[in-house]
């Protein structure tokens, strides 16, 4: 596998690349590919691109089949290679898949409730486990995002999506409100928060009941800079394309009082949650900022 995937990025001889290339894609159907690549991963001397080819290879397995013994492997190699971007990221993705392909989908619960992820009653059960494993905030941050991000994406059968959801659904204060908690405090995890929470919402896992917890702290991160990160703006655009009343005036009333209104990132800002608003069932609360919205829209 070191071979062909240095003389995949040495590039040079056409032919070389190419019998490279068929080799390892090739052994990325073999059966024991996974076991290869995590033996890889492990090693003190791998190289980027081997780590890359591994993780990404890891994903590849955990989206064609389920294999409850990576989980401790991922898991490990995870915290491992948690700040290597690439590598985390794609090692997210294979822990996430290979976690929903792994649990169960009936909702009776664990008599023991330190069993393993591969062991548990729920989906909930089993993502819990997983995230106490990790116990970085900042790569349960990225777990809980990629799994919004994977569950509508990824091919599952029907029963085993619609299970993650609902239970998803019905937990998500459980896993964000601890973790929105210790990321607050850190200014390093707070765009990490707000980009997952972001795709909580923009997922359909966490509605404006649950996401107006974090709002203040949105305001707040939203009024300390003149250029809003892109984390921030994409939160509040989906928080606003919900079309729930309370949350767009919220967000237009928020919007309005921030002092560099007339710069274009938040110009634009404030025309595409206005969109959103004017879908909405009007409520007092967005009729009473509506008119101060038209006339700073019309001043642009």
């Amino acid at each position: 596998v070191r071979t062909a995937v240095h003389a995949l990025c040495a590039g040079g001889d056409a032919a070389r690349v190419t019998r490279a290339s068929d080799w390892l894609t090739r052994f990325r159907k073999a059966d024991d590919c996974a076991n290869t690549c995590v033996a890889l991963l492990t090693l003190p001397d791998a190289t980027r691109e081997e780590a890359v080819f591994a993780a990404q290879t890891l994903v590849y397995v955990s989206k064609k089949r389920a294999d409850p013994a990576l989980l401790p492997a991922l898991l490990s190699l995870l915290r491992a290679y948690a700040t290597q971007t690439v590598v985390e990221t794609q090692l997210a993705i294979a822990l996430v898949n290979a976690l929903i392909r792994a649990a169960p989908t009936h909702s009776t619960p664990s008599p023991d409730p330190g069993a393993p992820a591969s062991h548990a009653s729920t989906p909930s059960e089993a993502l819990s486990h997983v995230l106490g494993a990790l116990q970085h905030p900042s790569l349960c941050l990225l777990l809980l995002k990629i799994l919004a991000e994977e569950l509508p994406s990824t091919p599952l059968p029907p029963p085993v999506r619609a299970a993650w959801s609902a239970d998803m659904k019905a937990q998500a204060h459980v896993f964000l409100m601890p973790l929105a908690s210790v990321a607050l405090q850190d200014v390093h995890l707070q765009l990490p928060l707000f980009a997952c929470v972001h795709a909580w919402v923009a997922h359909g896992l966490l509605g404006w009941s649950g996401a107006h917890h974090f709002f203040s702290s949105i305001a707040g991160a939203l009024h300390h800079t003149a250029e809003p990160p892109e984390a921030i703006c994409d939160l509040l655009i989906a928080l606003a394309d919900l079309h729930v009343s309370p949350a767009c005036a919220a967000i237009l009333e928020t919007l309005l009082h921030h002092p560099a209104l007339n710069t274009p990132p938040l110009a634009r800002l404030l025309i595409c949650c206005a969109r959103s608003a004017l879908v909405c069932e009007p409520g007092a609360e967005l009729c009473a900022v509506m008119p101060a919205i038209f006339t700073q829209l019309h001043s642009l």
